[in-house]
């Protein structure tokens, strides 16, 4: 937990002080307006890329939130963590398999989708990459 904390304030800082330098320097007002959405948008990427990373590693990411575990299921122990602009679900559900009390297992993957994608249809979306993967 302190190393995330310690990554993020690092990532803040860094940020901020290759702002600064861009509006010290002397460039035109477009320059400057262009530079900093460049240097943001390239930021974004870096982030989310090493979000992804780790997603498809089954770890869990670093520049996302749990926001205060508002979005914690009662299925397992299910977990959404939201970043700039898109989410990553851990899911930890409890299976059964075709009705059968007896037949149960616990699924946990972690998967990576945009922020308007529900819990049910990212479920979902894994069912049917399972089912294609097992066909």
């Amino acid at each position: 937990m302190f190393i995330k904390i310690l990554i993020n304030l690092i990532t803040f800082i860094t940020i901020l002080f290759i702002l600064l330098f861009i509006l010290k320097k002397r460039f035109s007002t477009f320059k400057k307006i262009f530079s900093i959405i460049l240097f943001l948008i390239i930021t974004w990427l870096i982030l989310f890329s090493i979000d992804y990373t780790l997603t498809k590693n089954q770890k869990l990411p670093i520049f996302c939130t749990k926001l205060f575990g508002l979005f914690s299921y009662q299925d397992g122990g299910t977990v959404e963590y939201f970043g700039l602009g898109y989410k990553i679900i851990d899911f930890h559900k409890i299976v059964y398999g075709e009705k059968n009390w007896g037949n149960q297992y616990k699924f946990e993957k972690k998967y990576i989708c945009p922020w308007f994608v529900s819990y049910e249809e990212a479920f979902s979306q894994i069912e049917q990459e399972l089912f294609l993967e097992n066909n």
